[in-house]
This record gives C-alpha cells, sequence and structure tokens, in this order.
C-alpha cells in the first residue's frame, strides 16, 4: 500500500498519512456527537491498491463537526514519509 500510496505524486508528494480502520470505527462509537455517523469504505483498486478506502460521514455533520473529527483522526494517524529521492 505505502509504495503504490507514495508513487502517486499528486496526493503524495510530501508524504502520506497511515490511518486503521480500527481508529475509524473507535471514533464513530466514543464521540455521541457521531455516532453511527462516520464510518470507513474499503473499495480495492484491482490490480493496483487492495488497501484503497474512504472515510465517510452523514451528510448532516456540521462544518464545525467536521474539522473537528478530521483533527481527531489526524492525530490518530501516522505519518509515512516520502522516499528520499522524491523530497
Amino acid at each position: 500500500m505505502e509504495s503504490f500510496t507514495l508513487a502517486d505524486k499528486g496526493n503524495a508528494q510530501y508524504g502520506a498519512a497511515r490511518l486503521s480502520t480500527a481508529r475509524i470505527s473507535h471514533t464513530s462509537q466514543v464521540v455521541a456527537a457521531v455516532k453511527g455517523s462516520l464510518s470507513c469504505e474499503r473499495q480495492s483498486i484491482p490490480g493496483k491498491n487492495p488497501y484503497h478506502g474512504n472515510i465517510v460521514y452523514a451528510a448532516y455533520v456540521s462544518k464545525r463537526l467536521e474539522k473537528q473529527l478530521a483533527a481527531m483522526l489526524a492525530l490518530s494517524s501516522e505519518f509515512v514519509r516520502p522516499p528520499a529521492e522524491s523530497q
């Protein structure tokens, strides 16, 4: 997954973030304001990226809560540096 993601300079010129689906599920379960409105979907790209997925939240989530969720998930993620030759 990492090599595929980091090879896409349009998305990962400066690196990428690794976030487990367990952290997304945990956030959805423990944050009262988002219970059930935050999830993840896994949709592989055949032959390229079997781990491709998206973080999905309900349309009724406010802009403020959207930013709070982004911050919470960012703090739960791990930074993956790009290969040295791409810096």
